[in-house]
């Protein structure tokens, strides 16, 4: 076996074995290649993908300036990250880590790919902080206000006691009595 096709025979392990789905595309963002992972986690197929572009196959409507957006930056950048909402086949959303490379020939770019890894774990774990977090300072602001409220009540008690003491005649009999 000669290096180009060993080199090939390693590409095409990893694009086929990769834990995050991969999906390239030629100059015009058409696609012409995803992997097994692609397919797992946005439920198209080679046959569904290929020959479309990105943009009709799984960019929610809602996102397409920023879409278009991150296009623009790539028109300046060479590799991008962000996260965004895409869809699954079956119509459902899905929360994304996105990482763009351009593909660069003789100092043309051809093409690109992109990397996608499913964070919708992450983002539920996320949602679950903010909850907890917006809860405990609700419960830290109304043990504030209790304690605060315990604390005045205090105050106006111990003057209570000062006012009666000092209003009184004979201060230390009037202590005794409390």
């Amino acid at each position: 076996m000669n290096l180009k096709d060993a080199k090939d025979i390693i590409l095409e392990s990893i694009f086929n074995n990769a834990q995050v789905g991969i999906v390239v595309s030629n100059d015009e963002r058409i696609i012409t290649h995803i992997n097994p992972e692609f397919t797992r986690i946005f439920g198209f197929t080679a046959e569904d993908a290929i020959g479309r572009k990105i943009k009709e196959l799984f960019v929610p409507e809602e996102v397409y300036e920023e879409y278009d957006k991150m296009g623009r930056l790539l028109d300046k950048e060479d590799k991008i990250e962000y996260e965004i909402i895409r869809y699954r086949k079956d119509g459902s959303k899905i929360p994304v880590l996105c990482r763009v490379s351009m593909i660069i020939n003789n100092g043309k770019r051809v093409g690109g790919f992109a990397i996608y890894s499913d964070i919708s774990e992450s983002k539920g774990y996320q949602e679950e902080l903010l909850k907890a977090k917006k809860e405990l300072k609700e419960r830290v602001k109304a043990r504030t206000d209790e304690l605060e409220r315990a604390n005045r009540e205090l105050r106006e008690s111990e003057q209570r006691y000062r006012t009666a003491i000092e209003n009184s005649h004979d201060g230390r009999n009037l202590a005794k009595s409390f």
